[in-house]
């Protein structure tokens, strides 16, 4: 199911690649947990599907 989620994070790393109909890219992001606390952060996976035209 679909979820809307509103962050800020830090691009990591960003691999692109390509298919018939779609660019692909998946891409690491960094998010803090505590703004107090630098050491508890979260890694996001995100993928992101972009019509080729």
């Amino acid at each position: 199911m679909p979820a809307k989620l509103n962050t800020i994070c830090y691009v990591h790393n960003i691999a692109e690649r390509l298919t018939q109909d779609f660019t692909v890219k998946e891409i690491t992001g960094i998010t803090r947990i505590k703004d107090d606390d630098p050491t508890k952060v979260i890694y996001l996976k995100i993928k992101a599907l972009i019509p080729s035209d």
